[in-house]
């Protein structure tokens, strides 16, 4: 009787990995009682060109093996694909195969961000080994203080993940630096029932989000990428918008019905403008600062949009008055001349 076979991988970062590095698969094969021995022989490609492949041993029971690969260097982002075959040692027969993409990316994501930065005063909220071991690689020039209250001076503030605890102490100080004309940034907090005035709650992983993806916080990013953030946990904060609510929404759980008229929205990620400054709230879980590419693009867009000028969020009701104004506005502008 053939057995049942079916091959699971899970790869490190969803699959996206910066070249230079080592990337991991967990590879378990879920088989009848009494299967075979066999190996499972792999290549990592691009194209038909062959980066690596190799050979695992395949165990009998529920343990994964895992897989180790040095990345070799890339100029540009490029998809590579993992292509495995699960091969009976005895008799060399197939038992299985398959393919899965993998995200390869250049290994200097933060080069300029030092320059960048140089005349800014850049505060962090973090333990040493999360944004600042990032930002040292970088050469990035910041502080980092433990207690907002001790800020004095600051162009941009970023908070770590859960740096907040669940007291209002620590939130106000980081509002009343927003509303004084700081840019703040705060990456997700499991901790707080609210965060920036906003309660929020512990919602199950979606499977998916709908996402503001022409915002600067996003460039680069496809909505593949955007998503493969949520494979990362088993569950998510979502923050409870009121409707109408002058908060622009760049990740939320889709409304339930159709239509245009304000409702309550659950978000995983907004911007808010604030007294002079801006604050972003961004309750997506990100892979590790040093491994993955994800977590590197998303902080480099957020250091370039953190600077921009601050900008009034509107009302959705007010976002969708002002979109009608400039659709009448481009129907009265002159069509020109047709030859």
């Amino acid at each position: 009787m053939k057995a049942a076979t079916l091959i699971i991988l899970l790869l490190s970062n969803q699959g996206y990995w910066l070249s230079n590095q080592t990337g991991t698969i967990s590879v378990q094969w879920n088989a009848t009682s009494g299967a075979p021995a066999a190996d499972l022989q792999w290549d990592l490609m691009i194209y038909e060109v062959t980066l690596a492949s190799g050979k695992v041993a395949m165990p009998t029971d529920d343990k994964p093996a895992t897989i180790s690969i040095k990345i070799p260097q890339v100029r540009v982002r490029t998809t590579a694909r993992f292509a495995y075959r699960l091969i009976r040692r005895d008799n060399s027969k197939q038992l299985d195969k398959g393919e899965v993409p993998i995200n390869l990316f250049p290994p200097d994501l933060t080069s300029g961000w030092a320059d960048r930065l140089h005349d800014k005063q850049l505060v962090v909220i973090d333990s040493p080994d999360g944004l600042p071991k990032l930002l040292d690689a970088a050469k990035v020039q910041y502080a980092r203080v433990d207690d907002a209250s001790r800020i004095d001076r600051a162009d941009v503030i970023l908070v770590g993940p859960d740096q907040i605890d669940d007291s209002t102490f620590a939130q106000s100080a980081i509002m009343t630096l927003a509303e004084q004309g700081r840019s703040v940034m705060i990456f997700r907090q499991s901790k707080p029932s609210q965060i920036a005035g906003y309660p929020q709650v512990t919602r199950p992983m979606p499977t998916k989000l709908t996402w503001r993806l022409d915002h600067p916080l996003f460039e680069r990013f496809s909505e593949a990428d955007l998503q493969s953030w949520l494979a990362s946990g088993p569950t998510i904060q979502a923050i409870e918008l009121p409707a109408d609510e002058s908060a622009l929404e760049l990740a939320w759980w889709p409304r339930e019905s159709p239509g245009i008229k304000p409702v309550p929205i659950e978000a995983a990620a907004l911007v808010k403008a604030v007294g002079t400054g801006r604050i972003v709230l961004f309750n997506i879980p990100l892979g590790d600062w040093q491994h993955d590419p994800r977590s590197q693009l998303l902080l480099n867009n957020a250091l370039t949009y953190l600077l921009t000028p601050v900008q009034p969020t509107l009302k959705p009701s007010e976002r969708e008055i002002s979109k009608d104004k400039k659709n009448e506005s481009d129907k009265l502008k002159p069509q020109g001349d047709h030859q």
